[in-house]
C-alpha cells in the first residue's frame, strides 16, 4: 500500500513497524500518552523501581548535652546512615533532609531518642518537625522506676508520622526533655536515630 500524505497532515499507508530504528524519540510522544495497561508486566523491574526510590536514615554518633523544656534537632546522625535520595539532600551531620525537585511526595518518617541522667518523672518527647517547626504530633514517654527520686535513668521515646513534602521543603527529627533541675542532659546515642522513605510520588 503506498504512503500517502493526506491534506489533514496525516499519514496513511504506514505499515506495523514500518518506520526505521530511531525514528520515534521522547520529545513525539503526547504526555501521558503511554497508559498502565500498555506497559508489559516484565518492563518494570524491581531493581528500576528500587533505583526511583528515596530512603533516609541515620543513627547518632556521639550524645549530645541539650537544654530542657525546648525540642532540638536531632543531629550528628553519622552512624549506620542510609543516602539513598538525590545529591545530598539528607544532612547527616544537622539531621535535616530537603526535598529536592522530584522528591515531592509523602512520606512515612520516624525518629527516636534516649536521655541520659534523668530521674524519676522527667518526660522526654519526640515528633516530626516539618519546616523547623515544633512537631504537631509527638510521642511521650516519663522516666519511672522504684529507686529514689535522684538516681540518673535513661527515658526513651519514638515517634513515627506521615507527612506531605513540597519541593523545598525540610523534615527533621526532633526531642524533648523536662529534666527538674532545669540543667541540659546528654542524648543517648545508640537510641537516638531518624529516617523516612517516600511511599507516594506527587
Amino acid at each position: 500500500m503506498p504512503i500517502t500524505i493526506n491534506g489533514d497532515g496525516t499519514l496513511t499507508g504506514v505499515a506495523v513497524g514500518g518506520l526505521p530504528d530511531g525514528i520515534v524519540d521522547a520529545d513525539m510522544i503526547a504526555a501521558n500518552a503511554v497508559s498502565a495497561n500498555k506497559i508489559q508486566d516484565n518492563i518494570i523491574t524491581n531493581a528500576k523501581l528500587l533505583k526511583q526510590s528515596i530512603a533516609f536514615y541515620g543513627r547518632q554518633t556521639t550524645g549530645v548535652s541539650l537544654s530542657p523544656s525546648n525540642y532540638h534537632t536531632l543531629t550528628d546522625l553519622t552512624t549506620g546512615t542510609i543516602n539513598q535520595n538525590t545529591g545530598s539532600s539528607f544532612n547527616t551531620t544537622t539531621g535535616v533532609f530537603t526535598v529536592a525537585s522530584g522528591q515531592e511526595g509523602i512520606y512515612f518518617c520516624f525518629c527516636g531518642v534516649g536521655w541520659s541522667n534523668l530521674h524519676r518523672v522527667d518526660h522526654v518527647l519526640t515528633g516530626i518537625s516539618v519546616n523547623g517547626a515544633d512537631p504537631v504530633a509527638s510521642s511521650r514517654n516519663v522516666s519511672q522506676y522504684t529507686s529514689n527520686s535522684s538516681t540518673d535513668v535513661t527515658a526513651m521515646s519514638q515517634n513515627i508520622s506521615i507527612v506531605s513534602l513540597a519541593v523545598g521543603d525540610t523534615v527533621s527529627g526532633k526531642g524533648y526533655h523536662s529534666y527538674q533541675d532545669n540543667t541540659s542532659r546528654t542524648s543517648a546515642n545508640i537510641h537516638t536515630f531518624f529516617g523516612g522513605v517516600r511511599i507516594v510520588g506527587l
